[in-house]
C-alpha cells in the first residue's frame, strides 16, 4: 500500500529519535493545548446546543437522533482526553540521541503508538544495560552499533540528570 504512494517499505519502518522526541514533546506546546480543549469544548457544547434546538424548534423526532448519538460523544470525550493527557516520557533528549534512527516492525508502525514504541526501547535500553543487547539489536536498522547507541543514551540520560540536579540544587529543593 505505502509502496503505491511512492513510500518504500523499509523507509517506512525507520523512525528516527527526533520524530520520537518531537511527538513526546508536543503534547506540552500551548499550541497543542489550545487546539485539544477546544475540541473538548465543541464536543461538550454540540448535545447543549442540540437540546436547545428540539425545545426551541419543537423537532421531537431529533430526541432520537441525540440518543443515537450519545456512544459516539462518550467516545469523543474518551479520545479527547487521551490527547490532552497522553503518559510521555518527561525526558528532554536532544544532541547524539535525535541522529539516531531505529527500525520498527511494518504493522507495529501502523497499528502502534510511539508512546508502544518508546516503551519497548526503554525496556530495550534496560536489558542492554544489563548485558542482553538482543532486544535493542531488534530495533536498530544496524544491529552492529547497539553498543554505540546505548552508549549515547547513556550520555544524555546523564546530561538530563545533571541538568536537573543543578535545577534542584539552585531551587534549594535538595
Amino acid at each position: 500500500m505505502l509502496t503505491s504512494c511512492g513510500i518504500s517499505e523499509s523507509a517506512a519502518t525507520k523512525t528516527l529519535a527526533a520524530y520520537l522526541q518531537f511527538s513526546w514533546d508536543i503534547v506540552r506546546m500551548p499550541e497543542y493545548r489550545w487546539s485539544v480543549g477546544l475540541m473538548a469544548l465543541a464536543a461538550m457544547l454540540l448535545p447543549v446546543v442540540w437540546i436547545l434546538q428540539i425545545l426551541m424548534f419543537n423537532l421531537p423526532d431529533q430526541l432520537n437522533v441525540l440518543k443515537g448519538s450519545v456512544l459516539s460523544g462518550l467516545l469523543l470525550l474518551f479520545a479527547l482526553d487521551q490527547l490532552a493527557f497522553p503518559s510521555v516520557p518527561c525526558h528532554d533528549w536532544a544532541s547524539q540521541f535525535q541522529n539516531l534512527a531505529f527500525r520498527r516492525p511494518f504493522l507495529h508502525l501502523i497499528l502502534g503508538s510511539n508512546k508502544s514504541f518508546g516503551l519497548k526501547l526503554v525496556d530495550a535500553l534496560w536489558a542492554a544495560e544489563l548485558g542482553d543487547f538482543s532486544r535493542l539489536r531488534r530495533y536498530l536498522p544496524d544491529p552492529d552499533i547497539a553498543e554505540e547507541v546505548l552508549r549515547i543514551c547513556r550520555e544524555v540520560q546523564r546530561s538530563e540528570s545533571d541538568i536537573r540536579s543543578r535545577f534542584r540544587m539552585r531551587d534549594g529543593s535538595e
